[in-house]
């Protein structure tokens, strides 16, 4: 995996984790948010303590819950430098 992946990955993840923990501060339990968004009670309650993570499909429903819309980005086009580009004596 790259790291710009890895790092969106993360950036998904802690979005999440803190909407969750958001909702939690404002009275509404886990059993609740994972009921209205149609994930099971368990496995968000792991999620929430960082004891995993979740597959796509399922962050999409519970990012389709709070509201937040998950979209997929083209990576970038990887540039080459002509060989004999570094270090060449003109």
């Amino acid at each position: 995996m790259s790291k710009q992946r890895g790092r969106q990955r993360s950036d998904l993840v802690a979005v999440l984790r803190a909407a969750v923990l958001r909702a939690r501060a404002q009275g509404r339990s886990e059993r609740s948010v994972a009921l209205a968004a149609g994930v099971s009670a368990p496995q968000l309650h792991r999620f929430a303590r960082g004891e995993r993570t979740l597959t796509l499909p399922v962050a999409s429903r519970l990012a389709a819950f709070f509201g937040l819309e998950l979209v997929r980005r083209k990576p970038a086009k990887r540039v080459r430098k002509p060989a004999g580009a570094f270090g060449a004596a003109g």
